[in-house]
C-alpha cells in the first residue's frame, strides 16, 4: 500500500497506481490545536491585524528574503490592516522589532511553527511536501513559490491541487528579485486587499486538508 496526501499522486506510480491509498499527510497533533490570539501574543504579533508569515524554508530561500525586501513599500500599503512575522532562516538576518509602518516580527528560525500557522492568515513560502502538509492541516490559504530547480519539479506538482481546488496561488520564482516583485504584486496584493477572496482561499484549504490522516495510516497498519 502507499499512502498519499493526493489522489492525483496515483498517476506518477504508473502499474503501482492501484496501491495508492488518499489519507492526507500526517502532521503533528500540535498544528491546528493553538489559539490564535494566545499565537500572536506568543510571537510578539498585533491582536488587530492580520498576518502574513513568509517562510523561507529551514536554509532560508534567498529568493524570498530578498523579495521581501523589494516589496516593503507594497507592504506598508497595507500596513493598517496587515502585519509580517517573517522566518528568514539561520544567518539570513532577524532585526528586532517593527520596521516603518508595517508592524513586522523577524525570526531566523521559528521552533513553534503551531504558533506560526495559528497567528498566519496567508502564508508565502515554498511548496516542499511539508509545507503543503501543514498548510493544508492548519487551512491556511497561500501564495506559492515552487523551488524552481528539480529536474523534475517535485515542488510544482506539490502546488497544482491547491492552485487547482482555489486554495493557494503560484508564483514562477526567478532569479531577479524585480521580477519576482513584480509577479508578486500580481499575485500576493490583491489577496491582501480583498477579505472575501482570502476567506474563499481558508474554506479550500480547509476541504482539501485531511486531519485524520495519522489515524488512517495506523487502522490500516493494526488491521
Amino acid at each position: 500500500t502507499i499512502f498519499a496526501q493526493f489522489a492525483s499522486t496515483a498517476r506518477h506510480y504508473g502499474r503501482w497506481g492501484g496501491k495508492v491509498r488518499v489519507v492526507g499527510c500526517p502532521v503533528r497533533s500540535a498544528l491546528g490545536s493553538v489559539d490564535p490570539a494566545s499565537a500572536r501574543r506568543a510571537l510578539g504579533l498585533r491582536d488587530d491585524r492580520r498576518t502574513l508569515l513568509v517562510v523561507s524554508g529551514s536554509l532560508g530561500a534567498a529568493n524570498i528574503n530578498e523579495v521581501i525586501a523589494v516589496l516593503g513599500e507594497d507592504l506598508a500599503s497595507v500596513a493598517d490592516t496587515w502585519q509580517l512575522l517573517h522566518v528568514t532562516g539561520p544567518g539570513k538576518g532577524a532585526p528586532p522589532g517593527p520596521a516603518g509602518p508595517l508592524h513586522t516580527v523577524r525570526l531566523e528560525f521559528c521552533e513553534r511553527m503551531d504558533l506560526a500557522y495559528a497567528a498566519a492568515d496567508l502564508v508565502l513560502s515554498r511548496a516542499g511536501a511539508s509545507t503543503i502538509g501543514e498548510v493544508l492541516a492548519t487551512a491556511t490559504p497561500a501564495v506559492l513559490m515552487p523551488y524552481p530547480y528539480h529536474r523534475d519539479r517535485q515542488q510544482h506538482l506539490n502546488a497544482e491541487p491547491l492552485a487547482a481546488a482555489g486554495a493557494a496561488v503560484v508564483v514562477e520564482d526567478s532569479a531577479q528579485a524585480a521580477r519576482n516583485a513584480e509577479s508578486l504584486r500580481a499575485a500576493l496584493l490583491p489577496i491582501l486587499r480583498e477579505p472575501e477572496r482570502l476567506e474563499a482561499m481558508r474554506s479550500a484549504a480547509a476541504g482539501l486538508g485531511k486531519p485524520g490522516a495519522a489515524e488512517a495510516v495506523a487502522r490500516w497498519l493494526v488491521g
